[in-house]
C-alpha cells in the first residue's frame, strides 16, 4: 500500500476596501513526499506527489456595480508541479501558469431573475493541469439564476 505525507502552510487575508468591494489574497506553501510507493510508477517512494504545485497564489477583487450588479476578478498562480507521461512512461515536470477569470451578475426587475456571465481563462492562456491534456483556453458561460 503506498504511503505519502504532504505539509504546508496557507494564509488567506481579506479585506473590506469600499462600499461593498472586498480585495483577497492567498498564498500556499506544500511540501510533499511519498514515503512508500506502490505498483503504480507514478507513486515512486522520495519523490513528490504528481499534480500537488509547492507553491499557489490567489488575488480577487469583487465589487457591486450599480444597485444590482456585481463583479468580481481572480487571479490564481500555479506552481511547477511533478506529473507523469503515460505516453512516454516517464515523470515530467508541468510549467506554471497565471489563469484570470472575471465574473458579473445583474439582478433583473423581475423578483428573483439574476442574469449571470463568466469568463474563464481571460487572457486566453495555454496551459495543462495534467500532462497531455491541455486546459480550455477562454471560455465564455452566461446564464440566469431564478430565486
Amino acid at each position: 500500500m503506498a504511503r505519502a505525507l504532504a505539509r504546508g502552510v496557507e494564509v488567506t487575508v481579506t479585506a473590506a476596501v469600499g462600499a461593498g468591494r472586498t480585495l483577497s489574497a492567498g498564498y500556499t506553501r506544500l511540501t510533499t513526499r511519498v514515503l512508500t510507493g506502490g505498483p503504480d510508477p507514478a507513486f515512486v517512494a522520495g519523490q513528490a506527489l504528481l499534480r500537488r504545485p509547492r507553491d499557489g497564489a490567489t488575488v480577487a477583487f469583487a465589487t457591486p456595480l450599480g444597485a444590482r450588479g456585481m463583479m468580481s476578478l481572480a487571479t490564481r498562480y500555479v506552481g511547477r508541479r511533478d506529473d507523469f507521461d503515460y505516453g512516454a512512461f516517464t515523470r515530467v515536470t508541468l510549467p506554471p501558469y497565471t489563469r484570470t477569470d472575471v465574473a458579473g451578475e445583474y439582478r433583473l426587475a423581475l423578483p428573483g431573475l439574476t442574469l449571470t456571465a463568466r469568463v474563464e481563462n481571460l487572457f486566453d492562456t495555454p496551459y495543462a493541469e495534467i500532462k497531455n491534456f491541455p486546459a480550455p483556453r477562454r471560455t465564455l458561460l452566461m446564464g440566469g439564476r431564478l430565486n
